[in-house]
């Protein structure tokens, strides 16, 4: 059986987002609710969307082999995730419980550590 790996992109994200777009696909904010909603929220939260979005953008070329969730640090599952990582409320990615954040969190530097967990 293939190896099937799991990624948590945690941050504080728009309410907006979860309301309106289905995670699993994870469309750039802009295209998905136009620039006068996102606007609204401040410059970091929509950073940190647009991270998780490039992220969750390369990991889909990897199909089923990759589950992607997104949670926000502002719910209860991310208040768990934050305390079982000591995250802080950081923005995050987990990889089979492996942490990117700060400058590590780097689309890039994901998708290579997933790549490489997949050849495996």
């Amino acid at each position: 059986m293939a190896r099937r790996v799991k990624v948590i992109l945690y941050g504080l994200f728009p309410t907006v987002y979860f309301t309106a777009s289905p995670c699993c696909r994870l469309p750039t904010p802009e295209v998905e609710h136009g620039e006068e909603q996102i606007s609204e929220y401040p410059w970091w939260m929509v950073h940190d969307l647009m991270q998780a979005a490039e992220i969750a953008r390369r990991l889909s070329k990897y199909g089923r082999r990759v589950k992607v969730d997104l949670v926000s640090a502002d719910s209860l599952k991310g208040i768990w995730i934050s305390l079982r990582y000591g995250l802080r409320g950081e923005p995050s990615a987990i990889v089979d419980d492996w942490v990117f954040k700060g400058p590590s969190l780097d689309p890039d530097s994901v998708e290579e550590f997933v790549r490489n967990l997949l050849q495996r």
